[in-house]
């Protein structure tokens, strides 16, 4: 069978009798774009407004992601994710404690004793590794445990992409940020070993591939968009992309959950 791109037309070949040939010529059929039904929520006057729920720490430059050898003591630094502090804190863990694993070598042993500063999603998900990892004398302090930003950080995972001037570091962005999604799959669809609560799979509808900013992840660890139009139920249907297999984050809960298993508060 043969295809023509300039007219879009299929040709079939059929072989008759004693080679000869009869061809028929048909068009391609046109691909129907997926109608979704989604009912708006409904407001009413007292759903709206503006509450703060918390403040965010934010500095300038990129996360800073390194291992640093002061005296006896190997500093360990996973912090500046900004927004992007629940999208790429699994990975983020897992890269610095293979970092740290690779400056100290055999210093570092199950007993050495491991102090993490802070416990947010970064400082819980870095202990978790490595409980994983078989190490057993951590301690966490911070200043509260409750009531930090990462618990109303909720939101979609996406890829972080930095200025052009960051190549080095944006190369190990792509590496940490699929990693982090591969964790939240599992916890998604309930084969994480530990963690079962607070992360789902969700559609994620934008106007463009390009304004979405999860291009980097498609054909790494997340399928293609798709063409769709939504019709909202009140005469207003507009076309546009999902992904399907976009994955949120309750941080509140992923956050209980990380102070809960095995009784996690006796490391606090």
């Amino acid at each position: 069978m043969a295809r023509s791109k300039k007219n879009k037309v299929l040709a079939a070949v059929i072989t008759i009798g004693m080679g000869g040939a009869a061809f028929f010529y048909f068009n391609s059929p046109k691909k129907e774009i997926e109608v979704r039904h989604i009912t708006p929520p409904r407001l009413e006057v007292a759903n709206l407004g503006e509450k703060i729920i918390c403040y965010r720490p934010m500095r300038r430059g990129p996360p800073v992601l390194d291992v640093n050898h002061v005296g006896k003591k190997y500093i360990a630094n996973n912090y500046g994710h900004a927004e992007s502090g629940v999208s790429l804190a699994p990975g983020a863990a897992e890269y610095v404690i293979e970092l740290l694993q690779d400056e100290a070598g055999s210093e570092l042993t199950e007993q050495s004793e491991i102090t993490i500063v802070g416990a947010g999603i970064i400082g819980l998900l870095t202990a978790l590794e490595l409980v994983n990892k078989g190490y057993k004398n951590i301690k966490i302090i911070a200043e509260k445990f409750d009531g930090l930003s990462s618990h109303n950080a909720g939101g979609l995972i996406s890829p972080l992409r930095l200025h052009d001037n960051c190549t080095k570091l944006q190369k190990i962005l792509n590496k940490i940020g699929p990693e982090a999604y591969r964790f939240f799959v599992k916890v998604a669809k309930g084969q994480h070993p530990i963690i079962k609560a607070g992360v789902s799979f969700v559609p994620i509808y934008f106007e463009t591939r390009q304004e979405s900013g999860l291009e980097p992840f498609v054909g790494v660890v997340m399928e293609p968009a798709k063409d769709v139009i939504l019709d909202f139920g009140n005469a207003t249907k507009r076309q546009m992309v999902v992904y399907d297999d976009g994955i949120f984050v309750d941080s509140a809960l992923l956050m209980q959950s990380l102070k809960t298993i095995f009784g996690w508060e006796s490391y606090f």
